[in-house]
């Protein structure tokens, strides 16, 4: 029902705005991706200590059970180029099944269905190279089996989420647009066995925006 709710909502949006404007130019885009996924256990602050000429001193430092793994991750997205240089966007993604390994904690496979609404800068340096850079704001949907021995365990649920991009995209004709770019997103955290679980991810992305 939610994602029904958000297609919805996303299609009426791109409609209104380019009845309300003839500069307002809907697009739609897709993108593939080599996502590196981390997913870190908190264990908060340590102190340790250590000897210097005889003398004691204290360190405190932070520490973390860290785990990742490489999935693909595929996204399509709806949007407006509402000026030269903005455009607005909610996007869809979802990343394969990520195995986390780790040396105090139990297994976790994990898979994600993020849910975003981007910001777009393009700053054009010419007609045919644009770079740009994109901010992003919405939730994803976390699904972790865990695995204590025999035992599978699961936890889902829905996070917020934050990201950012940094990219290329190149004209190959009027409406045809390739991007090339990197992403770094907060994919939300958790409390597993009763330690703070935060998840991330970064993206090589390639993919191709069509503008009506």
């Amino acid at each position: 029902m939610l994602k029904k709710g958000l297609l919805a909502f996303s299609l009426m949006f791109l409609f209104s705005a380019a009845a309300l404007s003839e500069t307002v130019r809907p697009y739609i885009g897709f993108k593939g991706a080599i996502s590196f996924v981390e997913a870190d256990f908190d264990l908060g602050y340590y102190n340790d200590y250590y000897y210097h000429h005889g003398h004691r001193y204290y360190e405190e430092y932070r520490y973390y059970d860290e785990s990742n793994d490489a999935v693909f991750a595929g996204s399509a997205a709806l949007g407006v180029k509402v000026t030269k240089y903005i455009r607005f966007e909610f996007e869809y993604t979802h990343r394969t099944e990520a195995k986390q390994r780790y040396r105090w904690f139990p297994n976790i496979e994990q898979t994600f269905d993020s849910y975003m609404a981007n910001a777009i800068f393009d700053f054009e340096v010419n007609q045919n190279f644009v770079p740009y850079i994109g901010l992003g704001l919405g939730m994803t949907y976390v699904k972790n089996k865990i695995f204590y021995s025999d035992v599978k365990e699961e936890l889902a649920d829905n996070r917020f989420s934050a990201g950012m991009d940094l990219g290329m995209s190149f004209v190959l004709q009027r409406h045809l647009n390739l991007d090339f770019g990197f992403r770094i997103i907060y994919l939300g955290g958790m409390d597993i066995d009763y330690e703070d679980y935060y998840m991330y991810a970064m993206d090589l992305y390639c993919g191709i925006r069509y503008t009506i």
